[in-house]
């Protein structure tokens, strides 16, 4: 390792941790309202989707191969990873739980959660695609017992200027949130969207909490307590930051 390698890395680490991306949720009617989380595993952060018709959620997430996937952590890995990473990776995982839940935060291991409302539309879009990109590398798929995470290869490169964080970024985009700020840390903020017409607002929760205090139906999402794990699924227990 360089030492201006290690400076840029340093200097990386600080600013990320200064920094606080805020999501501008969309405004849209109850009845199109659809709740999704952002997980925040202290500098790692992963969207967790509602599962349509089955129950329970499904997390992604994102990362470089070497670094995350294989869980090989060291100061060298994550250079390497930031600065010249050759194979990026998705990561998913059922969860056995619902988004009311209490608990949550807990069983993922999340520093902080967020929830907010995005259109079913766009939801079942994202999912549809998320889906189909990471089935087409099941040729690859690892399990991490560490991560409680199946990995593929991920066609998309991944660096210091396009990470997990940045992907995050890019999937609430997805969802017709916007994202104000540098995206340079994994801890997002949340900001109550504008009135959409004469429409009920969405929630007004602007920080960070483990379980959300409303529940929301509708569509194919189920939202009750009785969920079952669908294939490639294990029951969450707390596990390390990623």
């Amino acid at each position: 390792m360089t030492h201006r390698r290690l400076c840029i890395f340093l200097l990386f680490c600080l600013a990320a941790g200064g920094c606080a991306p805020v999501i501008v949720p969309p405004a849209i009617a109850a009845k199109d309202a659809v709740p999704v989380l952002i997980a925040d595993y202290g500098y790692h952060s992963t969207l967790i989707l509602p599962r349509p018709d089955s129950g329970g959620m499904i997390e992604y997430a994102y990362g470089d191969w070497t670094y995350f996937g294989q869980n090989q952590k060291s100061v060298g890995t994550a250079l390497h990873a930031l600065m010249a990473s050759d194979q990026a990776t998705m990561g998913r995982r059922m969860l056995d739980r619902e988004v009311n839940q209490p608990g949550l935060k807990e069983a993922l291991g999340a520093k902080t959660i967020l929830r907010f409302d995005a259109p079913r539309e766009k939801v079942e879009e994202l999912e549809r695609a998320l889906e189909q990109r990471f089935s087409a590398r099941l040729d690859s798929i690892v399990y991490s017992p560490v991560h409680q995470l199946y990995f593929v290869k991920d066609d998309e490169p991944y660096g210091v200027g396009h990470n997990c964080n940045h992907f995050t970024a890019q999937w609430l985009a997805r969802l017709g949130c916007r994202v104000e700020g540098m995206v340079l840390s994994s801890s997002f903020r949340l900001k109550e969207p504008a009135p959409a017409g004469d429409t009920a607002s969405a929630h007004s929760a602007t920080q960070p909490t483990s379980m959300p205090t409303r529940a929301t139906t509708g569509g194919g999402y189920a939202t009750g307590s009785n969920s079952r794990t669908a294939s490639l699924a294990s029951h969450v227990k707390p596990a390390p930051n990623q």
